[in-house]
């Protein structure tokens, strides 16, 4: 957090919007819980197997253990927003997912569903 003698605020990821934090806030003023330190990298690529995976990767633990990652419902999803993604590539499947269902895009998913409901 310090470069050269000089205090540089760690950057708050909300919505995919750059906020810097205030320093001496006692918790997330962005209420994302998603921050990083200025030297790290900005965000990771989201690559279209990760649409694929939201209708096949179920919830490994939880209240709704064994629930597709794209049926979690929206308060569970906001709840991870607010205290933060689990680390990893679940983690990024939950943001990706709480990022389509807050802007409304859930049924972007049905030609996936139906494409892997009928694979068997």
């Amino acid at each position: 957090m310090r470069r050269g003698g000089t205090y540089e605020a760690p950057i708050i990821f909300c919505g995919g919007v750059q906020i810097v934090a205030d320093p001496f806030a006692r918790n997330d003023p962005g209420g994302c819980g998603s921050i990083r330190q200025p030297d790290m990298p900005t965000t990771i690529a989201m690559k279209p197997e990760d649409l694929e995976r939201l209708v096949t990767q179920t919830m490994p633990y939880g209240k709704y253990k064994g629930r597709l990652i794209a049926d979690l419902p929206g308060n569970y999803l906001n709840w991870f927003a607010r205290v933060g993604f689990p680390p990893g590539s679940l983690g990024q499947l939950l943001e990706l997912m709480h990022e389509i269902d807050h802007n409304g895009l859930s049924a972007l998913l049905e030609p996936l569903r139906r494409r892997n409901a009928s694979r068997g």
